[in-house]
């Protein structure tokens, strides 16, 4: 009998045990319903229950460039941060952002949130997120036109005419097109007739030359967002994007280098930049020379209440004056205004 046992063939023996093993029916997770809807955008009213995200971030109640500053590029800073701790830990990567106790926010913080998920995507990191409860902070986000685009998957938008909008303009070189056709449809809402308007259109393609050629050593990193607001009496522009920012890009002999860490704060060193003070940190002659032609667009009144953050430093073109600000910002945001009275002005010197 023991010898029968002996010469029975093993793979006859595996077939016979498999005949009785207990069945296990195969099927999706339990915690894996989530609706198509909310696999494609990153709001949702649904429990955020995706079992593969494994990071999760909240943002904080008063999510508000204006309001606080300094807890926005917290935000930011801690959260990119903390993709960077994971990044070698966690096999499924991607980020749920909560929302729902946000109270405030206004469209300077969405833009910058949103360069931040451009540039986690950049690197491989999906996103998902919720709604906030508060119906404010909610009507905000949905006319800002950023859960549109993040439902849209960062295809051009296809919204209707003066609505705001928030669209991304390429990665590796710029879609003039579309910048020229923005800059067209502001100057039509305020005029009644869209008309190309030069000085704006060629601050846009400075702005995104900047980022596409320089704003960052690592390609994956590149990424700017354009946003358009169409307001009672003008329309808002902002341009941001991602990368070392211009203080960390320009070159500096070691005389400069000294005296600017003992004598003088970054704020004076980028007012300088924006005179034409320093070269980029490439040494080429016609790096950071998009700067000064901006400063000098606003300066003869083609554009109103410039603003630019990059690195530790707030600076106000009305003013000429800049504020620090302790959470660094790793790229640089613009923002200004468009008025009827900037344009008429344009037009008023054409015809000298």
């Amino acid at each position: 009998m023991g010898g029968t046992s002996k010469n029975i063939n093993p793979g006859k023996k595996r077939k016979r045990r498999a005949k009785f093993k207990r069945k296990v029916r195969v099927g999706p997770s339990p915690m894996v319903t989530v609706p198509r809807f909310f696999r494609r955008s990153i709001f949702s009213g649904s429990t955020l229950t995706y079992h593969s995200y494994k990071l999760k971030s909240s943002l904080p109640a008063a999510f508000s460039f204006a309001e606080d500053k300094e807890s926005v590029l917290g935000f930011l800073n801690d959260t990119f941060s903390l993709y960077k701790r994971s990044k070698r830990k966690t096999k499924d990567r991607a980020f749920v952002f909560d929302l729902k106790s946000v109270e405030n926010i206004d469209i300077t913080s969405i833009c910058l949130f949103l360069s931040l998920i451009n540039k986690l995507k950049q690197n491989g990191i999906g996103s998902r997120g919720n709604f906030p409860d508060n119906e404010n902070a909610r009507t905000t986000i949905i006319e800002s036109g950023f859960s549109e685009m993040m439902q849209s998957e960062f295809k051009q938008l296809k919204t209707k005419k003066y609505t705001n909008q928030i669209y991304i303009v390429g990665s590796k070189r710029v879609n003039n097109k579309r910048l020229g056709q923005s800059v067209k449809e502001a100057v039509g809402y305020l005029t009644g007739e869209e008309q190309h308007f030069k000085p704006m259109y060629t601050m846009l393609i400075e702005m995104c030359s900047n980022s596409v050629e320089h704003a960052n050593r690592n390609e994956q990193d590149k990424n700017w967002v354009v946003s358009v607001s169409y307001e009672e009496d003008c329309v808002r522009f902002i341009v941001v994007d991602t990368g070392e920012g211009i203080l960390r890009t320009i070159h500096k002999k070691w005389p400069e280098r000294f005296m600017d860490s003992v004598y003088r704060n970054d704020g004076d060193v980028l007012s300088d930049i924006l005179d034409k003070g320093y070269q980029s940190r490439t040494k080429e002659i016609n790096r950071h020379k998009g700067l000064p032609r901006i400063k000098e667009c606003h300066d003869a009144g083609f554009v109103s209440d410039m603003m630019i953050l990059t690195n530790n430093v707030l600076y106000d073109m009305s003013t000429k004056t800049y504020q620090s600000v302790h959470n660094e910002y790793f790229g640089v945001l613009y923002s200004w205004s468009l008025t009827l009275n900037n344009f008429k002005k344009w037009e008023e010197r054409k015809s000298i």
